[in-house]
C-alpha cells in the first residue's frame, strides 16, 4: 500500500529554526520569511569588528527574556556589528527577574544607551515593563512561539496602553529592529546616516538585480542544461 502524498503545509510547519548566523531570510517556524537577505545585501562583517566594538561604549541594549531567544535576537547584533554601532546583551525577565528588569530600565539612560531593542515570546511583557521605566524609545521584537507560532508575542507587545509605546516589530523580525534603531541613531549621528543612506542604495540595486535575473530566467538563458531557450 503506498503511502500517501505529504501534506505541503506540514512540510513548511517542520522547516528547522535558522542558526543564529543563517541567513535570517530563511523561513522558520513561526515567521514571515524575508524576501531579501539584508546580511547579503551588507556584505560579511570586517574582520575583527566584534572585538573592535565591545571596547565601546554601548548605545544600543539588545535584551531578551530567555536564552531560546537568542537564535532570533542575534540577527540584530549581526546588523548593528555590520553598522559598527556598539551594543550589549543581556537575558533579564520581566517574571523572573523583575527588580534587575527595573534596575536596568531606569538607568538605561545614565549608562549611556540611547536605543533599547527587546525580545520577547508568549506573555511577552519585557518590552512594556522597560518602556514603563525609561523614556528611551524601545522597539519590541516578537519572538515566535511553538503553539501560536508568535501571534501571542505580537498581541502582548503591539498593545500598549497611551503614554507608554513600544515600537513593535513583525514576528521575528530582529532584523527591521535593528534598522529602526539605526534609523532613531542616525538622527544625530552623520555616519550611520550616511552608512544607511549608502544600505538603502544596496537594497534597490539587489531588487534590480533580481528583475533582472527573472527576465534572464523567463528568456531561458539561465538555463544550463539546455543550449535551446526555454519558455517559463
Amino acid at each position: 500500500m503506498s503511502k500517501p502524498p505529504r501534506d505541503p503545509r506540514r512540510q513548511e510547519e517542520s522547516r528547522p529554526t535558522p542558526a543564529p548566523d543563517q541567513d535570517p531570510g530563511a523561513d522558520s517556524e513561526g515567521t514571515q520569511a524575508l524576501d531579501i537577505s539584508l546580511l547579503e545585501v551588507l556584505g560579511p562583517k570586517q574582520k575583527g569588528s566584534r572585538k573592535r566594538l565591545r571596547a565601546l561604549k554601548p548605545t544600543v541594549a539588545v535584551i531578551m527574556g530567555s536564552s531560546s531567544d537568542l537564535g532570533i535576537m542575534e540577527a540584530a547584533t549581526s546588523i548593528l556589528e555590520r553598522f559598527d554601532v556598539p551594543y550589549d546583551t543581556e537575558i533579564i525577565s520581566a517574571h523572573r527577574t523583575p527588580t534587575r528588569v527595573l534596575e536596568f530600565a531606569s538607568t538605561a539612560r545614565e549608562n549611556g544607551f540611547r536605543v533599547i531593542i527587546a525580545g520577547a515570546g508568549g506573555a511577552a511583557h519585557l518590552p512594556g515593563m522597560v518602556a514603563a521605566h525609561t523614556t528611551l524609545p524601545v522597539i519590541g521584537v516578537p519572538v515566535p512561539t511553538r503553539n501560536l507560532g508568535g501571534q501571542d508575542s505580537l498581541y502582548s507587545i503591539v498593545q500598549m496602553p497611551a503614554g507608554v509605546p513600544v515600537a513593535t516589530v513583525s514576528i521575528g523580525g530582529a532584523e527591521n529592529a535593528a534598522i529602526l534603531a539605526l534609523q532613531i541613531l542616525s538622527t544625530s549621528n552623520k555616519r550611520i546616516a550616511d552608512k544607511l543612506r549608502t544600505f538603502k542604495e544596496q537594497l534597490v540595486n539587489k531588487v534590480w538585480k533580481m528583475n533582472e535575473d527573472l527576465k534572464a530566467q523567463r528568456e531561458g538563458r539561465s538555463d544550463p542544461d539546455s543550449g535551446s531557450q526555454k519558455a517559463i
